[in-house]
């Protein structure tokens, strides 16, 4: 069976797609950097800073998986 072609100027508009694209990435990098142990530089407070495997749990909690 074909897939409907997309109209990407209604996808753009809209939005949607694309902040649930942006926020899987998100949460799949923090997983990775969690599962390897290794700490992961976000923006937070107007500041860049570390974030230790060990915070990772809390931040992905208080970010809603995307559907």
């Amino acid at each position: 069976m074909a897939e409907e072609p997309r109209d990407v100027r209604r996808i753009f508009r809209e939005g949607t797609l694309i902040e649930k694209a942006l926020q899987e990435g998100a949460r799949l990098a923090l997983e990775t950097h969690r599962r390897a142990g290794l700490p992961l530089v976000i923006w937070r407070d107007g500041r860049t800073v570390w974030v230790t495997p060990d915070e990772f749990e809390r931040i992905l909690n208080a970010r809603p998986a995307s559907s």
